[in-house]
């Protein structure tokens, strides 16, 4: 709603403006996590919404692969976020060290760094778009997540039973792969059973899905 209103002035530089400032006052004034309806997380991320919404007709066009261009243009910024996030992944420390030493620590770490990120996420999951069963998860993004809390108790459960201990997930990389296995888990045991019980209701109500 709120980048509603924004988008409304039409000019693409000021809406990034608005929003920038958005994210400074987030990140610097609204610093607890404690305000009604996460108001400072949509304050804080809206710089990433006008930014998605302002690039994406260049980043499809992008993605057409239609000439060596593109293709060198992605490959290129490719490497580079690649780099960039196994830098960030393993060795954080050297980029913190960096932010503090050219005083780019706000502008590095609440911009740069996830916008890179997300370039890397980005081209990975169009490498990755013709995988089937990565388009049927994403089709049941709505279904995982209403399934988080009751997989993730009944895995638990199940892995305490099986190996008397619950499972450590201190890393990213545990939490990846701890990840995957729950999504796995909720599209072949609970999903199934809940779309046949809202095709039932849905006919009962003479509603089509």
């Amino acid at each position: 709603f709120i980048f509603w209103i924004i988008k409304r002035m039409g000019v693409e530089s000021l809406v990034i403006g608005i929003c920038l400032l958005l994210n400074i006052f987030a990140v610097k004034v609204l610093k607890p996590p404690l305000y009604p309806y996460n108001v400072d997380s949509a304050l804080k991320y809206i710089i990433f919404f006008a930014m998605g919404y302002i690039s994406m007709p260049c980043i499809k066009e992008l993605f057409k692969y239609n000439s060596f261009k593109k293709r060198f243009v992605i490959g290129v910024t490719g490497i580079i976020a690649f780099i960039f996030a196994v830098l960030n992944f393993f060795v954080r420390d050297i980029f913190s060290t960096l932010g503090d030493v050219w005083g780019i620590g706000y502008l590095y770490f609440n911009i740069i760094s996830p916008i890179a990120l997300s370039w890397f996420i980005l081209i990975i999951s169009y490498i990755l778009e013709k995988v089937q069963i990565f388009n049927i998860l994403g089709q049941e993004s709505l279904y995982l997540c209403g399934n988080e809390m009751v997989i993730k108790e009944i895995l638990k459960i199940l892995i305490i039973l099986l190996i008397g201990n619950e499972v450590d997930v201190g890393t990213p990389l545990t939490a990846y792969i701890y990840t995957i296995i729950l999504m796995a888990a909720t599209h072949y045991f609970l999903i199934p059973f809940e779309i046949n019980i809202v095709k039932a209701v849905c006919k009962q109500v003479k509603i089509s899905i």
